[in-house]
């Protein structure tokens, strides 16, 4: 099966086609799976995971041994185009079928924070609004005249006693500043000193004046420079990749990672992918030996992969010419696939059948 992906001139922004060609049979309804080749993860319904989910097409077409499945927003959005995919196909009745291909001038939708777009709700259409009943103000009843009223009559004019107590008041108030300004005068007021009699002799100082020292300025602080720290394991490929990477280069920055290390992290084993993944696609033969060790089920876990006995059979394929290693491990894949498969083992034969199409 061959996969190619372009834009849905149809649906416009946010849609893009996924074109099967050369595919075995056929099926009413078709799901599908995408795995993101730099880290083995899958796209699911809160962006990219290790677990393996699918998804339903928004519409499909089918010509013969070619099939069109449509994808709206939520699969456009998470697709990058400096990245690898594999489509994994799944029918009714019929096993699976997978891919892998790449994105260039996809024309996406709305992007979110995780990857997932949501989608706004439509308008409703004016048209088909049912009409608001229009509610009449019924006019307000007058309200009656009210009766003008009799006016209050003025207050008398105050009493006699009322001024007469006013003046007693202030009267009181003048006596008593008077008296608080004689006792400010004769009792607390400070009495002036009188200056002692001046005699030619001056008084010496008793304490002996010593020069002054001039200021000297401030010297200036040293700058104190802290050591860089060094940089993660993924921010050290990151950076690579992103500039102008070569297989040579890649080669050795993956000897590197995995020397400075006893034991490896899971993020340092995943980033090593990167460059082998990177170097691999560009015909390196030692990194796709690699490829096929990390990916066989016979060899202990690296990092956040998945192990395919299908991807380590095609890569121990590639390169058994030149290395005859290679051709050993095929052979004891090959026995351990049967072994698993008499066992029950549905992975392993879902393996089988895929290694017998390519073949």
């Amino acid at each position: 099966m061959k996969v190619h992906c372009i834009n849905d001139a149809t649906r416009g922004r946010g849609y893009a086609c996924f074109v099967c060609s050369e595919i075995s049979g056929k099926a009413a309804q078709y799901t599908f799976s995408l795995c993101r080749a730099c880290d083995q993860t899958f796209l699911g319904k809160s962006g990219w995971q290790s677990g393996e989910e699918k998804h339903s097409p928004v519409s499909q077409h089918a010509n013969g041994s070619e099939v069109t499945l449509s994808v709206g927003p939520f699969i456009t959005d998470a697709l990058d185009d400096n990245e690898n995919y594999r489509l994994t196909i799944y029918t009714e009745g019929m096993s699976t079928q997978s891919s892998v291909f790449s994105i260039t001038n996809l024309n996406r939708g709305l992007q979110t924070g995780t990857g997932v777009v949501q989608m706004a709700a439509p308008r409703p259409d004016p048209a088909q609004q049912a009409p608001v009943p229009e509610v009449l103000s019924e006019p307000e009843a007058s309200l009656p005249e009210s009766e003008p009223q009799d006016e209050l009559p003025e207050p008398p004019p105050p009493a006699e006693k009322t001024k007469r107590g006013g003046l007693v008041a202030v009267g009181v108030l003048l006596v008593l500043a008077l008296a608080g300004t004689a006792v400010w005068w004769f009792a607390l007021r400070e009495q002036p000193q009188e200056a002692p009699p001046q005699t030619g002799e001056q008084p010496q100082n008793t304490q002996e004046s010593t020069p002054q020292q001039p200021l000297e300025p401030p010297q200036a602080k040293e700058d104190v420079q802290h050591p860089a720290q060094p940089l993660s394991a993924r921010e050290q490929v990151r950076q690579y990749l992103g500039g102008a990477p070569t297989v040579q280069g890649a080669m050795a920055l993956s000897r590197s990672l995995t020397a400075s290390q006893e034991a490896l992290s899971s993020e340092t084993q995943d980033s090593v992918y990167r460059l082998l993944y990177f170097a691999a696609q560009n015909g390196d033969v030692n990194a796709k030996l690699q490829l096929a060790k990390i990916a066989d089920p016979l060899t202990p876990a690296w990092g956040s992969l998945r192990k395919s006995a299908a991807e380590a059979w095609r890569n121990y394929g590639a390169v058994a010419p030149q290395r005859p290693e290679a051709a050993q491990a095929m052979q004891n894949l090959k026995k351990w696939l049967e072994d698993e498969n008499a066992k029950g083992n549905a992975e392993a034969r879902a393996w089988i059948e895929d290694i017998a199409r390519d073949q």
